[in-house]
């Protein structure tokens, strides 16, 4: 028991020790790497090109919309004004909460216009796809940012918008007639 203690007050004081040290000089930062120089061309009597433009460094972009086929149009069902009813999904499978009353209309040139308390608030283009999701082989599928989302309509009157990821969100939507 006494070896414990012992080694437990040895462990404290290291740390009090440690919490108290000053700090020393600020590490000196590395030097900035410079952006490579492209090599000079001359253009006087020789018939060479520019050089090709560096690389940015930036990582390539995933295509949203591999793997699907991608498609001009959705069909005419899709299109028109909805009301929002409501979100489920997300991490604790709750959905959005204390969201704003929502209208969408999905537009033949592509687009989801956004409208609350009767004011446009955005218009965003998207891509239309068709294939397979995680939910099912077959579904018509939107891409308006960097993840597709799934867009079924259910009779003539419902429609959901489906977040194609795993805790994904669930926006449904009721046709304003």
């Amino acid at each position: 028991m006494a070896i414990t203690r012992g080694l437990a007050f040895a462990c404290v004081l290291l740390l009090l020790a440690a919490c108290e040290r000053k700090p020393g000089p600020p590490a000196t930062p590395p030097a900035p790497v410079a952006a490579p120089v492209p090599p000079a061309t001359s253009s006087e009597g020789s018939d060479s090109k520019p050089a090709p433009p560096t690389d940015t460094g930036k990582e390539p972009q995933p295509n949203p919309m591999e793997g699907l086929k991608e498609l001009p149009s959705l069909p005419d069902e899709f299109y028109g004004k909805w009301h929002r009813k409501g979100s489920s999904g997300g991490m604790d499978g709750g959905g959005e909460r204390n969201l704003p009353d929502e209208t969408i209309v999905i537009t033949k040139a592509n687009k989801i216009e956004t409208w609350t308390a009767g004011k446009l608030v955005s218009t965003v283009a998207f891509r239309v796809g068709r294939g397979k999701s995680i939910f099912g082989n077959d579904n018509w599928q939107i891409n308006r940012s960097m993840f597709n989302e799934v867009i079924v309509v259910r009779g003539t009157d419902e429609l959901s918008i489906m977040e194609n990821h795993p805790d994904g969100f669930n926006w449904s939507y009721q046709r304003v007639k």
